[in-house]
């Protein structure tokens, strides 16, 4: 059991404020992160296992840096999909390490525009019904929510979203 006083307490260690009463170890818990000001919804259990709270903070994706979108696709998993990392990180090259191969990449001013640009992509797949078409487990590094079943539909959703 968490005591909401020191769960509160390893948040301000970590950089948030929390805006909310502690929500429980694995529900995301709206805080103000201390550095940028924005909000964000880390987990208890994330910040108790040393990961970053803020991902404009956390040296992992800015919002403010040029960006990329990229759409790719996997033979072997019969799957696209979408993604998004700043100019100066190796994220792609990455993904075509573990067997995927870029089929599209757009460059943008900042992270909040390539972040906007993804979750249009996702949008449409998801009104489309299409869900994630690979597992978790197959894609350890992370990423496998922005997947789905390669079609001519889904990449057409794909490519009017990112032309």
């Amino acid at each position: 059991v968490v005591d909401p006083d020191d769960a509160a307490d390893l948040m301000r260690k970590a950089g948030l404020e929390p805006l909310e009463a502690y929500p429980g170890a694995v529900v995301p818990w709206r805080c103000r992160c201390t550095r940028c000001s924005q909000e964000v919804r880390p987990r208890y259990n994330a910040i108790q296992q040393g990961q970053g709270g803020c991902g404009n903070c956390s040296g992992r994706f800015s919002p403010i840096a040029p960006s990329i979108v990229y759409l790719m696709c996997h033979e072997d998993y019969r799957a696209l999909k979408v993604g998004i990392g700043n100019i100066d990180n190796n994220r792609v090259d990455y993904h075509e390490r573990m067997g995927w191969k870029l089929l599209r990449w757009i460059d943008t001013d900042s992270g909040t525009e390539a972040r906007d640009l993804e979750r249009q992509v996702l949008a449409a797949w998801r009104n489309a019904g299409l869900e994630p078409a690979v597992d978790a487990e197959d894609m350890p590094w992370g990423g496998h929510t922005e997947t789905v079943p390669d079609s001519p539909a889904a990449r057409q959703l794909a490519f009017a979203v990112l032309h």
